[in-house]
């Protein structure tokens, strides 16, 4: 995992390059990624939504940087964290996001390296608020899955809530829906403060975290493809 990590990195520039404020503000006040407090469990939990629901302002590949970089930065808080849940409300989904989303390249790539080298361990990834078209998004992707990662997947209607609330409690959500915890704005802008603070750590991380193939002593390794971890040398997806 740890040569995955480094090497995809390394030869997918436009998911971890450039992770500065002024390049993903916009896309902050189009997406958000938030951390939530410490589970009961021990466990931890981010939460991510649409802010604005307006699909021809969403980039799917700024999107999938930010949320990498907030997933970087929640590791760095939390090594050592025993299990992550990740929340993603599906409230605004619409079919201008979904084809957006169904970019098979680019799509390859990010689960290729949450499935091959993300230093994070997935518990359960639960999709709330999901329109029916939500269905129609895991049908692109579930061929491009491991078979471990897609059982982790939940799918929950508005009217199915109490379900969710059994894996992380009601009041962990924002008071926006009911939950005791602060709004959707205040938590985005808590999100957008501590990424402020992390601009020379992603530097380094642009500056020192990535591989010199030349200096590789098994070529056989040696990443020739963007889809690093489905046609690589480390890992390749079983498709169900």
């Amino acid at each position: 995992m740890i040569d995955a990590y480094y090497t995809m990195r390394t030869h997918n520039p436009d998911m971890f390059h450039n992770r500065k404020i002024s390049e993903l503000e916009k896309t902050f006040n189009i997406f958000y990624f938030h951390k939530m407090p410490l589970l009961p469990d021990g466990s931890r939990a981010g939460f991510s939504r649409l802010r604005d629901f307006n699909s021809n302002l969403f980039n799917t590949l700024d999107t999938i940087r930010l949320v990498f970089a907030m997933y970087d930065i929640c590791i760095d808080e939390d090594p050592l964290a025993p299990g992550w849940k990740f929340v993603m409300d599906m409230t605004g989904f619409s079919v201008g996001h979904l084809t957006k989303l169904t970019n098979l390249t680019l799509m390859r790539k990010c689960l290729a390296y949450v499935q091959t080298a993300l230093p994070m361990r997935l518990t359960a990834i639960i999709m709330i608020n999901a329109p029916p078209l939500t269905n129609q998004l895991m049908m692109f992707l579930k061929p491009l899955m491991h078979k471990d990662l897609y059982s982790l997947i939940s799918i929950h209607s508005v009217s199915d809530m109490d379900s969710v609330y059994q894996s992380i409690p009601k009041e962990y959500f924002a008071s926006d829906i009911g939950g005791k915890a602060p709004s959707f704005e205040a938590q985005k802008e808590e999100s957008l403060e501590r990424f402020k603070t992390y601009e020379s750590f992603f530097e380094d991380d642009e500056k020192f975290n990535r591989v010199d193939e030349n200096k590789r002593i098994d070529k056989n390794n040696q990443c020739n493809s963007l889809d690093y971890g489905l046609e690589g040398s480390f890992k390749k997806l079983e498709l169900d």
